[in-house]
């Protein structure tokens, strides 16, 4: 959007703040009313001329925020991950793996679960009674139910059995939420390094130009 005295217009009308426009103004004085420092006029449409005062630090948040919501839809495009368990682990060691799914799940990613028998030391499949399986797969959607739902029924086939989850809606609005604010807050900081070095600049030139101006009137 064209600002300020780039604005190609003499006379324009002002969106007010109740956003009812204004009858035809100059523009010159609507400029000349405000501190360009930090705020600006900018045109919203140009047939019939549209101005717009706004904030230059919120209008920055605003953009920052756009920005950050077009890299979410990138970054949280779903993934799959895959997750294998052994029937004979210990209930540590089943833990450990749903606090992994919990996690991954908390991120955004799909999770699937295989739980099979694995080789003993000796290479035999080690043999795990029925009632032990159906106590690890509750203890895996006990684990993970607060934060995800299935989003397909259970495969079975041959010792295996693959449960598949998907994060809950609750979930995925959160993690949404969390890289907006966690990319605004570095950008943010970015452009604050970035306006700190230029006012160093600035400074610089200025004593620049006062030692020059002085060496001048000796």
């Amino acid at each position: 959007m064209t600002r300020n005295h780039d604005i190609p217009f003499e006379t324009v009308q002002l969106v007010g703040e109740d956003k009812k426009l204004s009858e035809p103004l100059p523009l010159a004085p609507i400029i000349e009313s405000i501190d360009l420092a930090t705020e600006s006029v900018v045109c919203v449409q140009s047939d019939p001329p549209v101005v717009k005062i706004v904030n230059n630090a919120e209008e920055k948040r605003k953009e920052r925020e756009r920005d950050e919501r077009i890299r979410l839809s990138k970054r949280l495009a779903i993934d799959d991950k895959e997750l294998q368990m052994g029937w004979g682990a210990a209930d540590g060691d089943v833990q450990h793996k749903i606090d992994t799914a919990v996690e991954l799940l908390k991120k955004g990613d799909r999770v699937h679960i295989v739980f099979a028998l694995r080789a003993s030391s000796g290479g035999k499949k080690q043999r795990v009674p029925d009632e032990r399986k159906m106590q690890i797969l509750e203890m895996f959607e006990e684990g993970v139910a607060d934060v995800a739902k299935k989003w397909k029924d259970d495969e079975q086939s041959r010792g295996l059995w693959i449960q598949h989850w998907t994060p809950k809606e609750s979930v995925i609005t959160e993690a949404r939420a969390k890289i907006v604010v966690g990319g605004v807050e570095k950008r943010k900081a970015r452009d604050e390094r970035k306006e700190a070095r230029r006012l160093k600049e600035e400074e610089r030139a200025r004593k620049a130009k006062e030692r020059q101006a002085a060496e001048v009137s000796k």
